[in-house]
């Protein structure tokens, strides 16, 4: 079970995903998210410059935290509060946990 992410993507509190498996399927979606070879991975797109291995563990450790309880709740808020765009028209952002 210690090869359920590469080294390369994983976050700060790693361990947790032994305990928690909503926080495990979010580690391991980034994971699989920024397995490319042919091209940037996600994190590389974002910053747009070299990036760190430090770099990699802070965005993998935001993105395994949203598996988190506390992480859900934000993800829970943000589902039930409507997103509006300049012109006044609302829409609902779907969230797919």
């Amino acid at each position: 079970m210690n090869k359920i992410l590469k080294t390369k993507n994983r976050g700060k509190n790693y361990k947790r995903i032994f305990k928690n498996p909503i926080e495990r399927k979010f580690a391991k979606l980034w994971d699989d998210l920024n397995d490319v070879k042919d091209s940037k991975d996600i994190i590389e797109a974002l910053l747009r410059d070299e990036v760190t291995d430090r770099d990699r563990m802070v965005a993998a450790t935001v993105f395994q935290w949203l598996g988190s309880p506390v992480g859900q709740m934000v993800l829970i808020q943000l589902r039930e509060q409507p997103f509006t765009e300049n012109k006044g028209t609302t829409f609902y952002r779907k969230i797919g946990v």
